[in-house]
């Protein structure tokens, strides 16, 4: 008698039977000396056998950074600002438009250095007293001057 399987071929008794359900196989993977038991199902989150990631992986780090994920980037941007910096920060500053732009993106920006966001917090409350010594005398000098102009105009 020749049995079948699900999909109506002959099954030989010499060929072992394969697993159907994939996902119930372990093999071991050696990670940083210690075994450790991987079902298919996490393989799928990791990518392929041999597939080659974007992401540096904890043995890439450069010396003493030896840290994981955000606490790497966190120690990256505690590292203090170079002498060049210091110099190119308030030319740019001095630029109508794009100092705005950079103090937004310093200030609220999420992997922004801390020197640079702290710069920028203070640059931004100097806005903020400028745009309001400005319009609280703002509107004094004009009245001033309104009625000066208007002054002269009738000699």
């Amino acid at each position: 008698m020749n049995e079948q399987n699900n999909n109506g071929k002959p099954i030989d008794e010499n060929v072992p039977e394969r697993k159907e359900n994939i996902n119930e196989e372990k093999m071991k993977i050696e990670n940083n000396g210690q075994a450790r038991n991987n079902t298919d199902e996490e393989r799928k989150d990791n990518g392929a056998f041999g597939q080659k990631s974007d992401f540096v992986r904890e043995d890439e780090l450069p010396g003493s950074a030896k840290l994981i994920g955000e606490e790497y980037i966190k120690e990256e941007l505690r590292k203090p600002l170079g002498v060049f910096s210091y110099f190119f920060i308030p030319i740019l500053l001095m630029l109508p438009v794009v100092n705005i732009i950079f103090v937004f993106t310093w200030v609220f920006g999420r992997y922004v250095n801390e020197n640079l966001k702290r710069i920028g917090i203070a640059a931004l409350i100097w806005y903020i007293l400028i745009l309001l010594t400005l319009i609280f005398f703002g509107e004094s000098l004009f009245m001033l001057f309104g009625n000066w102009i208007d002054t002269i105009a009738h000699v």
